[in-house]
């Protein structure tokens, strides 16, 4: 096999591998799994209890958009990420299917701290538009940017399971179709209503 060859093989290898695993931007701490729980009560603070934000179009966003459901999924996501990208119109089903559930989905888009450009602003519409996806869309603040949360988010996506009073109760990192996310709202929507 000559060069090129190699080459080709190892590329298209590397992106095949990035398309199932979801778009990672460090190692994850030793001995922590994909899923794991927020913790204890104690320690129930971050960026969502006291949020205090913006969506895409400018309106005033805070963390009483969490007590209107018993669970909020906030998918954090980045245009450079294929899979966040290729998840959208699954996440937009599910928040339309599972509202009487008592479920929504949010995105979170995020950018390692900087703040929205206007070419990130104008793509992100035409790729709401060209999906026909319409679940609302959060921008980080300073505030919670600066968050241990989203300051040390290990890979895109990763979806936060908030609660009705803006906890994280579970983190999810990588993308998943319709059915994947499904079985694992069912399993933590389960989990907030026995404990509520």
């Amino acid at each position: 096999m000559n060069f090129k060859k190699t080459a080709l093989l190892a590329l298209t290898l590397t992106c095949l591998l990035l398309a199932l695993t979801g778009c990672g931007t460090k190692e994850p701490p030793a001995g922590e799994e994909e899923t794991s729980a927020a913790g204890d009560a104690a320690q129930q603070t971050g960026p969502f209890t006291e949020m205090d934000t913006v969506d895409l179009d400018g309106n005033k966003m805070d963390s009483s958009v969490f007590a209107e459901k018993t669970l909020t999924l906030v998918n954090v996501w980045n245009l450079g990420c294929t899979p966040c990208v290729q998840e959208i119109p699954h996440l937009d089903k599910l928040n339309k299917d599972l509202a009487d559930r008592g479920v929504a989905v949010k995105g979170l888009y995020y950018n390692f701290g900087e703040a929205l450009s206007d070419a990130d602003r104008t793509d992100i519409e035409a790729l709401f538009a060209e999906t026909g996806a319409d679940y609302p869309q959060l921008l980080a603040s300073e505030t919670m940017m600066a968050s241990d949360e989203l300051s040390q988010i290990q890979a895109f996506p990763t979806t936060f399971f908030v609660d009705g009073e803006g906890n994280i109760v579970e983190t999810v990192e990588g993308s998943h179709d319709y059915d994947g996310w499904l079985s694992i709202i069912e399993s933590v929507l389960e989990s907030v209503e026995a404990d509520a």
